[in-house]
């Protein structure tokens, strides 16, 4: 399976690095120098180097060797290939979940996941209703009952003031 790892910000510097908003929380295992990353629009990347700047961290690939190449990169979401069933119990990687259908405990369908956010230190997973109105709910095992990866299917507990 194809992972988003990062997305390319502004170039930085004349050599051809670049800002990278960080889509993984394994950044050292995901941009260790060697690595290839893939891209929709400008092929596969080589990592040559990761460090941070100022709270900010930058990539310097292989194949980009000046500010205007690093410039074109620019919004270029960043994709490495991963084993997906080599992950931990309860451990999901975001893509797996994007699409699942989420329905309450008594079977009441809600919706299908749009996005997993990250905010103060806890995971929301945002459902899409077919109304057009998003909802949050905390991707927490005392909120999520159930998580079926192969069949995308999510069943949310059925707490008064939790679910629509």
């Amino acid at each position: 399976m194809l992972l988003s790892v990062a997305r390319i910000g502004r170039a930085h510097g004349v050599r051809g690095e670049v800002t990278v908003e960080l889509l993984t929380d394994q950044p050292e295992l995901r941009f260790a120098p060697g690595n290839h990353l893939q891209t929709e629009n400008f092929g596969t990347l080589t990592i040559e180097k990761m460090h941070n700047h100022g709270g900010i961290t930058l990539l310097k690939f292989q194949e980009v060797s000046d500010r205007n190449s690093a410039e074109k990169l620019r919004n270029q979401v960043l994709r490495t290939e991963v084993d997906v069933s080599v992950h931990e119990i309860d451990e999901f990687h975001v893509q797996e979940l994007l699409g699942a259908a989420v329905s309450a405990e008594d079977g009441l369908p809600l919706g299908t996941v749009a996005n997993l956010e990250e905010i103060a230190g806890q995971s929301l997973l945002t459902v899409e209703r077919d109304s057009g109105e998003d909802f949050l709910v905390p991707f927490r095992k005392e909120f999520v009952v159930k998580v079926d990866v192969p069949a995308k299917k999510i069943v949310l507990k059925n707490w008064e003031g939790l679910l629509p």
